[in-house]
């Protein structure tokens, strides 16, 4: 139960957030191309970032490009 606090916590944190980005976004004159592309860019940055982190990671299942699956490894021959 210690988890939940914490957890509504970070979603309030977040909507306060989102919410202050929006409506600073929302006050801004400029040209509409420009203000989307501000608006949208660190958002496509942050998912690039995350769905990387859980690539690098490994949390993905089926990438973990530092560890090698058996069946992909050569054959060894035994030291004799």
């Amino acid at each position: 139960m210690g988890r939940k606090p914490k957890r509504i916590v970070l979603l309030l944190g977040l909507v306060a957030l989102s919410t202050v980005y929006t409506y600073a976004f929302r006050t801004l004159d400029s040209h509409f191309l420009w203000k989307s592309l501000a608006v949208l860019l660190p958002i496509q940055v942050g998912g690039s970032a995350y769905f990387l982190y859980l690539y690098w990671t490994g949390k993905i299942s089926g990438t973990q490009p530092f560890k090698k699956i058996a069946a992909d490894r050569p054959p060894t021959s035994p030291k004799t």
